[in-house]
């Protein structure tokens, strides 16, 4: 793996738990919610707290993947 490619796939994994510049890591910040809040939809056209995490998780596995040169 290169610097370039090396360094953004270590500022991807800070992001989920690593230390930060502007505060609580994502892993620290969903420690504390309960299943029942990660599921609730405030409305029908809204996303909830589990459907936007693994969205980010998924394009994060994805960048990393396209880093190493995989399809």
């Amino acid at each position: 793996m290169n610097t370039e490619t090396a360094r953004i796939a270590k500022l991807l994994k800070r992001n989920w738990e690593g230390s930060m510049w502007h505060g609580t890591h994502l892993k620290a910040v969903l420690e504390n919610i309960r299943w029942g809040k990660a599921f609730f939809k405030p409305n029908k056209n809204s996303h909830n707290i589990y459907e936007l995490v693994k969205h980010m998780y998924c394009w994060r596995k994805f960048t990393l993947e396209q880093l190493k040169g995989n399809a």
